[in-house]
């Protein structure tokens, strides 16, 4: 089992060999298809530097190319077809495109 970050049987509930390891708090997760999104205050998941997201190969566990970057902890994180949403405290090197919710902002890139 992995350090912050874990996968579970769905069967028996034990945590399986997917060990990520990222190295401080993951504190949301979304998934589409065979890429789970890790938002969080981590600098580091498996082996390769990401700054607070991150995208995970749903049956491997290990880090994919995408590496967006945030410069501040990520604690929400949304999926919709090709489109990936964060929370407003993320921003990035690219700059992310504002919306506006009842319930806050998001930036979608």
């Amino acid at each position: 089992m992995g350090n912050h970050i874990a996968a579970l049987n769905t069967r028996t509930g034990h945590a399986t060999a997917w060990n990520s390891n990222a190295n401080a708090d993951v504190l949301t997760l979304a998934v589409s298809g065979r890429t789970v999104y890790a938002g969080g205050e981590f600098s580091l998941v498996g082996s390769m530097t990401r700054d607070n997201i991150a995208a995970l190969d749903t049956r491997t566990g290990r880090t994919t190319a995408w590496n967006p970057g945030a410069n501040g902890a990520v604690d929400a994180l949304a999926v919709s077809g090709p489109t990936r949403a964060r929370s407003p405290a993320a921003s990035g090197p690219a700059e992310p495109i504002w919306t506006r919710f009842e319930f806050g902002i998001i930036g979608a890139w």
